[in-house]
């Protein structure tokens, strides 16, 4: 993958990655969605929206462009598609065991932790809670592509719609519908993380792994120890991102 699609997707890899970690790690969603004040419960939410489809629409820009270009590396491109399978799994797949089982290629102790949990309460397998099935990812990924005025050459026709730009497109009805239920769990996650927040343990291992691939010698991650943030009963850290 050209360089010019490789920053923006590792920028947005590594965004979404150290909100989900505040979120596992520092209560975030507890000390800012639930007790914050409006300004800051608003941002919670929307900013969270937002790295999640900034995520989605690189994947999505990528899918439109790259499809055109030979590979540099076939070998690495592979990987490379792969992990992006991984973090597609793990947000959409009702069988979290078989994602980490399958799709995850490192294993940290919150994940083993996380299986000894399942294996206790099979139901949280199939944990609903922040999935989006691969046709939402596509339809909120789209959502923030914009096209680019009159690119060069080797410079990629689409963008991606800043923070500003997207906040107020979510007021009207068409865009906000896509983002309701995260919103429904975001507010869950606030007060019950514990309970219904293994999913969000998947997709930072499999964010890790892709933000690994993309950035093997850790040069472009603000996180020098790219480590997954395990579900702790009764925690209540406050933190920002």
């Amino acid at each position: 993958m050209a360089r010019r699609y490789r920053e923006p997707l590792l920028i947005a890899a590594i965004e979404l990655y150290g909100r989900l970690r505040n979120i596992v790690g520092k209560d975030f969603l507890g000390a800012f969605l639930q007790d914050g004040r409006p300004h800051e419960k608003r941002y919670a939410e929307t900013h969270t929206f937002y790295q999640v489809a900034q995520y989605f629409c690189w994947v999505e820009i990528i899918r439109r462009e790259v499809q055109f270009l030979a590979p540099d590396d076939e070998a690495h491109e592979r990987e490379l598609a792969g992990r992006l399978q991984a973090v597609n799994d793990a947000f959409s797949s009702d069988h979290l065991t078989r994602v980490i089982q399958e799709r995850v290629k490192s294993f940290p102790y919150p994940l083993d932790a996380l299986l000894s949990r399942i294996r206790e309460d099979v139901r949280l397998d199939a944990e609903p809670t922040f999935r989006l099935f691969r046709g939402e990812q596509r339809a909120i990924g789209e959502l923030l592509v914009v096209p680019l005025a009159q690119p060069g050459h080797g410079i990629p026709s689409w963008g991606c719609m800043g923070y500003a730009q997207f906040t107020t497109a979510l007021e009207s009805e068409s865009t906000g519908i896509w983002f309701a239920s995260l919103s429904q769990d975001l507010q869950a996650l606030s007060g019950q993380l514990y309970e219904r927040g293994a999913r969000i343990v998947v997709i930072q291992a499999a964010l890790v792994d892709l933000i690994n691939e993309l950035d093997p010698d850790g040069t472009r991650s603000p996180y020098n120890r790219r480590e997954v943030e395990g579900l702790v009963k009764a925690r209540k850290v406050v933190g920002r991102a």
